[in-house]
């Protein structure tokens, strides 16, 4: 008799315990779906995948007073620096980018690489710089077909909103600069993936048609 009643117990917590996992792994799955819907496996190279499509870094905004912050444990200091020439943005007293007053300087840590976005008259640079506080690559602009393309939001509608994306990898968006005399089957816009060494890889384009 006392050994079916400890049959019982023991078959009822196994079975409860059993209904527990099941019940957190069906409220993980259905959680995910929520957040991220079902993922088409069919995509081309050259479309935005998932990835691209999950939460940013977020850019964190300058406020012209000193910031430190960590690149593979070294401290690294962001701050300004005035000069006979103006107001240059520093790193660890290393010059980056002049500034002024309506500038607008955002930055983030991605992979050990501190990442600038900095908006000066009109004209908005991208620094990759390195734990040993070296700029790896400055991006402005590129040259496409004779024509000159700069980094700016996007004017063609994608699921990029800003002129810099950064996840999984690091994405600019680049801007026909002239836009006034082009065609229907101009490219006006092209998107980059950014290597960590400073190289770019075509990752979609867009034609004024689009």
């Amino acid at each position: 008799m006392n050994n079916n009643i400890i049959a019982k117990i023991i078959g009822s917590i196994i079975t409860v315990i059993i209904m527990a996992v099941i019940i957190v792994f069906v409220y993980q799955y259905y959680d995910k779906e929520a957040k991220y819907g079902k993922r088409d496996t069919n995509n081309s190279s050259n479309t935005i995948d998932d990835n691209v499509k999950a939460d940013d870094i977020e850019f964190n905004d300058f406020e012209f007073k000193r910031v430190d912050v960590f690149l593979d444990k070294n401290r690294v200091i962001i701050d300004i620096m005035s000069t006979d020439a103006g107001d240059v943005l520093v790193v660890n007293d290393e010059a980056i980018s002049y500034v002024n007053s309506s500038s607008v300087v955002r930055y983030c840590i991605f992979n050990n690489y501190l990442i600038f976005d900095v908006i000066t008259d009109d004209i908005e640079s991208i620094y990759l710089i390195n734990k040993d506080v070296n700029i790896v690559s400055t991006y402005e602009s590129i040259i496409k077909n004779e024509s000159r393309y700069v980094v700016s939001k996007p004017v063609i509608s994608c699921d990029f909103k800003s002129s810099i994306v950064v996840n999984d990898s690091i994405y600019i968006v680049y801007v026909l600069e002239n836009m006034t005399d082009f065609d229907k089957d101009t490219i006006v816009q092209y998107v980059y993936k950014a290597r960590l060494d400073g190289t770019l890889e075509l990752f979609k384009s867009y034609k004024y048609d689009e």
